[in-house]
């Protein structure tokens, strides 16, 4: 009687791990992506977003997490844009100096219409 119950257990058990695996990889639609950052001295870096004749749009304070060891590096994080060009830059400048390019970026224009997320998926 007890081997029946004890199979009984497992077969439910593993029914619930199986249809919870099959739930959750169906609604995980998340991911992480390792990239590479151009970094050099915040002089450097500055320099690179002058020559574009970008200005600082805004700043934050923002976090970039070290994929090999998954620090979290706090730092200041900057938009620069030039809204002649349409050319813009998001850097992150840490507290030993160093500065990292996060996004160079073309074709900015101001937003003036809808949220992203109020749109219908079709329309992004």
């Amino acid at each position: 009687m007890k081997t029946l119950i004890t199979w009984i257990l497992i077969c439910f058990m593993w029914t619930i791990i199986c249809f919870t695996s099959i739930a959750y990889s169906q609604e995980n639609t998340s991911k992480n992506i390792i990239i590479s950052l151009p970094c050099d001295s915040v002089e450097n870096v500055y320099g690179v977003v002058a020559s574009g004749r970008e200005g600082l749009l805004f700043s934050s304070r923002g976090y970039v997490l070290e994929a090999t060891t998954g620090q979290f590096y706090p730092g200041k994080t900057m938009t620069f844009v030039n809204q002649d060009t349409g050319r813009s830059s998001i850097i992150m400048v840490f507290e030993d100096g160093m500065a990292c390019l996060l996004m160079p970026g073309a074709d900015f224009k101001p937003f003036t219409g809808n949220q992203p997320w109020d749109l219908e998926k079709d329309n992004l």
